[in-house]
């Protein structure tokens, strides 16, 4: 897993791509504990397509 907040508090969390049944672009946002080892999901979104390029990298605002 590539942590792409490590400052984010009280744990560093990533988004994750993925899709979903229908084949459509979904966001998921987690956090991870290295501590306890448990990984909690904070939200999941199906991404706007005005703010992403290729659904996995953000354009420049």
């Amino acid at each position: 897993m590539r942590i792409a907040a490590p400052w984010d508090r009280p744990y560093p969390s990533c988004l994750i791509y993925g899709k979903n049944e229908k084949g459509d672009p979904v966001h998921s946002v987690w956090a991870y504990d290295e501590e306890t080892g448990i990984a909690i999901m904070i939200t999941v979104y199906r991404p706007d397509p005005a703010r992403w390029i290729d659904w996995k990298e953000r354009k420049q605002s």
